[in-house]
Order: structure tokens, then C-alpha cells, then sequence
């Protein structure tokens, strides 16, 4: 009786398994150094990048030392961006202000449905405490300038802004906190909730 040879299986597990090491080293590879430019073969960040980013801006929030008790985001994806913070930050209170797109020109530009936020005399407080203003993505218009102005109506005074990404060239002079910063002539990865076709046909509204 005839043994099998074994040698023979292990140069075959051989020749079998490398490829598949590799492609595994190639993938964890591209998890851990995700780039956030855009190609053509990746338009949207993976989930997993998008936590990095929201754990790096919460980091520097609480490197800053300032502490804030609302966060007001800018719908609709700010408001996915500052659910993900608050669970970094204590479980703040999340505030989402909506709006709508008017085209002009080459420049889209948003104008919020609220001119003003009306709070409870209840949670009054709140306007005598420090809040964060957050935008998932300041580039390059000035969304956070136009929450200030929504913000400063509704009687609130003391407030921070800050972006999950950041333009050079982004017109929102005021922000504090970034997670990551890129060169104006770059493109950025869009968010992973973008590419679900449900949003862009809200987005289109």
C-alpha cells in the first residue's frame, strides 16, 4: 500500500495559501492606512475610517479641555457625524438644524430652515453654557458661520466650531476642532452613508 505524499500536499497548501496571505496582508493594509483622497477605484470612506476620524476629532476636543453641553450639527449627514460624537463625549445632548441647497453658479450654497431655535425656558440653561457647532465636511462654503448666525438669534453666546474634515480652502474661518485637514486642490472621499441611494435623493431636495 501505497502512503500519499505529503510533501506533494504541502507544496500544493503552499502554492494555494501565499496568494491568499497576501491579498489578506494587502486588505488589512488598506484598513489600517486608509487614504482619504478619492480614486477611481474607492469614492466612499469605509465605516471603520469614518469612526477613526470621529474618535481623532473627539481626541483633540478633549485635549482642548473645553467641555460643551450641546452639540448642533448641520443636517443631514452632521447629524450621523454628531450622534457618533456624543457617544465619544458623554452622551451630549444633539441638536440638528436642516437645510435646503440654492445653486448659484458654480457655488451651491445651503440656507437653513431655522432662522431661529426655540428651547423650553425649562432648558434655558443651556444658552448660558458652551456649545459645539459641528459640520461633517467645511469645503469650502461656510455652513458653520450660517449656524452661528441661527444660534446667536436663538440667544446663545458661547459657542465652538468644529468640521470632521477640513478645507484649506473652506471659507469657515472659526473652526476650532479638526480631524483631518486637506489641501484645497485635493478630493476627499465622500461618507459612507453617501453612496446609499436613499440619501442622495434626499440630498437632491
Amino acid at each position: 500500500m501505497n502512503l500519499p505524499n505529503i510533501d506533494l500536499y504541502k507544496d500544493i497548501y503552499t502554492i494555494i495559501s501565499l496568494p491568499v496571505l497576501l491579498l489578506q496582508g494587502l486588505y488589512y493594509l488598506r484598513v489600517v492606512f486608509e487614504p482619504l483622497s478619492a480614486n477611481i477605484f474607492s469614492k466612499y470612506m469605509s465605516w471603520r475610517k469614518f469612526n477613526r476620524l470621529i474618535k481623532r476629532l473627539a481626541e483633540k476636543i478633549k485635549k482642548g479641555g473645553r467641555t460643551y453641553s450641546m452639540i448642533v450639527a448641520a443636517g443631514r449627514g452632521g447629524a450621523i457625524c454628531a450622534g457618533c460624537l456624543s457617544s465619544y463625549l458623554g452622551s451630549i445632548p444633539v441638536l440638528v438644524l436642516d437645510r435646503k441647497y440654492i445653486a448659484g453658479g458654480n457655488v451651491k450654497t445651503a440656507q437653513f430652515y431655522e432662522e431661529q431655535v426655540v428651547i423650553n425656558s425649562q432648558f434655558s440653561i443651556l444658552k448660558r453654557d458652551k456649545i459645539l457647532l459641528l459640520s461633517q465636511q467645511s469645503d469650502p462654503g461656510i455652513t458653520l458661520t450660517e449656524i452661528a448666525k441661527v444660534m446667536r438669534e436663538s440667544g446663545f453666546t458661547d459657542m465652538d466650531q468644529c468640521a470632521v474634515l477640513k478645507s484649506e480652502k473652506t471659507a469657515d474661518t472659526g473652526i476650532l476642532y479638526w480631524a483631518k485637514q486637506y489641501a484645497a486642490d485635493k478630493r476627499c472621499k465622500k461618507f459612507p452613508w453617501e453612496k446609499n441611494k436613499g440619501y442622495k435623493d434626499i440630498m437632491k431636495n
